[in-house]
């Protein structure tokens, strides 16, 4: 997976919240993949859009704008048993994985 401009966020979410993650890119591609890692284990693939546009898929909703290279995904509150934490990557081809990602973990609570 090559990953453009992604920065690493440590989020901290009490479990059922929603979240959103915004990620930006280079290149020429017109289409993006979001991918979810859990700890030990490889990157599984969340949701893959052609050109500019929104999909959803279970609790999962991307976005992508080819012309501003914007995408961001979103995690809505209406499947609160698979648990959420990991750290998800923005992908635009499979070549190579960047070290740099957001993390989301839930928390029972937050103080």
């Amino acid at each position: 997976m090559l990953v453009s401009k992604l920065i690493y966020i440590y989020n901290l979410c009490k479990q059922g919240d929603p979240f959103q993650i915004n990620c930006t890119y280079t290149g020429t591609e017109n289409s993006l993949q979001w991918y979810r890692q859990t700890r030990d284990q490889p990157p599984q693939a969340l949701l893959l859009l052609f050109g500019t546009g929104y999909k959803s898929e279970n609790s999962f909703t991307m976005f992508l704008d080819t012309k501003s290279k914007f995408t961001f995904l979103y995690k809505n509150t209406s499947q609160t048993e698979d648990s959420a934490s990991g750290t998800y990557l923005c992908a635009l081809s499979d070549t190579a994985v960047q070290p740099n990602a957001l993390s989301v973990q839930y928390v029972d609570e937050i103080q």
